[in-house]
This record gives structure tokens, sequence and C-alpha cells, in this order.
């Protein structure tokens, strides 16, 4: 079947070829950091550490309004590692995430991934049942969610049967995302992190029976080589962002929009 889309809705996509770039392009474009900078990004929690220490006044991340530097970046996933460290949850432990895209997010994933847990991001389209099964199959034991989905969570959460603690993302309550966060301490747990071990699990449609869940490692956004290796030839494509950000418009508990923000391992601003 072929798409015939009208002229009017067709737009002109052009990449410019590197000898058209201007000087203030490369100097703001993926390549923010030498080869050597680049090189110590080995993992989720080094791109933090790494662009803290280089750039740390520059914009990692942008939801709603709200601005998120690498400096506060690096904080926010320290804080969060050693609040879940706190909670019980460490090396191979499973956190849930349901909700729409935030910038928590990523907060969580990359602070999880400093302190060893993994990362279960849930459809927010399931039904409780559905979720339910994840909870279980996945172990979780600590599920941030947000606001419009806490009664279907704590509907999943009856028919798992799992103990499962509850964080709102949204509140400013004692109890929700934030305080909870603000709790843990701000230094970074240097804790060793195996390049080899797990730091998301994503889980299949289940088309053919039950969703499968895939363990991708700490160093998923390089897709089986550094992140550095992946950066650099990422900087080289002519379809890479060159001095702008890179605006998220899928949701992150699919596989696309979550490969495509690997960006901000260069140091491109992510808008959520």
């Amino acid at each position: 079947m072929t798409l015939d889309w009208p002229a009017a809705r067709s737009p002109t996509l052009r990449c410019l070829p590197a000898r058209e770039r201007t000087k203030s392009e490369e100097e703001t474009s993926m390549s923010t950091l030498n080869s050597d900078q680049f090189a110590r990004i080995r993992t989720l929690g080094d791109i933090a550490r790494v662009h803290a220490t280089v750039r740390p006044d520059a914009v990692a991340m942008k939801f709603e309004g709200r601005t998120t530097t690498y400096r506060e970046l690096d904080a926010h996933t320290n804080r969060v590692a050693h609040a879940l460290l706190a909670a019980g949850i460490s090396k191979d432990g499973r956190i849930g995430y349901l909700a729409k895209n935030t910038d928590c997010f990523f907060e969580i994933l990359i602070g999880g991934a400093k302190c060893g847990a993994v990362t279960l991001p849930i459809g927010w389209r399931l039904a409780a049942a559905e979720i339910a099964y994840l909870l279980e199959n996945g172990e979780v034991s600590l599920l941030f969610v947000g606001r419009e989905f806490v009664a279907l969570a704590r509907q999943a959460i009856e028919i798992s049967g799992q103990k499962v603690r509850v964080i709102e993302l949204e509140s400013d309550a004692p109890d929700g995302y934030t305080a909870w966060r603000d709790s843990g301490n701000d230094v970074d747990p240097a804790i060793a992190i195996s390049p080899s071990g797990t730091a998301l699990q994503l889980y299949t449609s289940g088309t053919t029976g039950r969703p499968k869940g895939v363990m991708l490692p700490p160093t998923m956004f390089a897709a089986g080589a550094t992140i550095a290796e992946h950066i650099e030839k990422l900087a080289q494509s002519p379809f890479a962002t060159v001095g702008g950000p890179h605006l998220i418009v899928g949701p992150l508990y699919h596989t696309g929009p979550l490969s495509g923000s690997r960006s901000i391992a260069g140091g491109t601003a992510l808008v959520i």
C-alpha cells in the first residue's frame, strides 16, 4: 500500500553537509567532550557524572518549563541512588515506572543505575491485570506512579499480591517523589557497576503469549559499544541533531523513544 500525501503536508528536510556547518553549530553540536572525556562515559551513571564535571551548567533536560542542568542531574540522581539504597533496593532490585513522560524518568533511570537497580517502565495503556503480571514477573518492590494512574496502580498491586511501595511523582506530600528523592544524599554513591549487568528491563508486547522481559545493560545507550564510540558515530550522521535539543514525542516505555534519548550522553538537551 502506498500513501500519497498532499504536497502541502510534505515537509522539506535538508541535512547540512559538514562543510556548511557554521562554527557556532560545531561548537554546540553533540561533540561537546573530547575523546578522553568521552572515554570516561561507560555506563548510564557516567553520563551525569562526566558532564557535571566538564560542563555543569549546560542544559540536560527541559520539561514543562522546568530546566535541569547536568550539575543538577548529577545531584538528583545521586539522591535517587541513596534513597533507593535506604529503601532496601540495591543491585538487581527492580523499580517500576508507571507514568507519562517526565524528567523524573531519567532521574530514576540514571539514579537507579548508579546503585545497580533495574528500572522497569510500564505501559500506562495496559489494564490492571496486565500491569499486575509485569509487577509479579519483574519482582517490582517500588513503583513510581503518575497522579492519574495511582488508582490503576493500586488495583494492579492488589491483583498481583506483591508487596509494592507506591511513590507518586507529582505529589508535594511528605511521601511524594520530590521529598523522597531529596531525602537522599547528593554525594555520589561510588558503587562499582559492571557494564555487563542490567539497568533496564523492557517488556515485549506479548502478541504470541505473555510479555517477556528483555534485560538491557548499563551501556544500553551505546548499543553494544561504549557510549563514547556510539556518540562519535552518531555525531557523524547527517541526521544527527546539530546545535539543538532532542524532542521526545513517544512514550518512554517503548524502545524507540527511549533509544532516541541516548543523545543526552553526548550532551544534547532532552525536551520531554
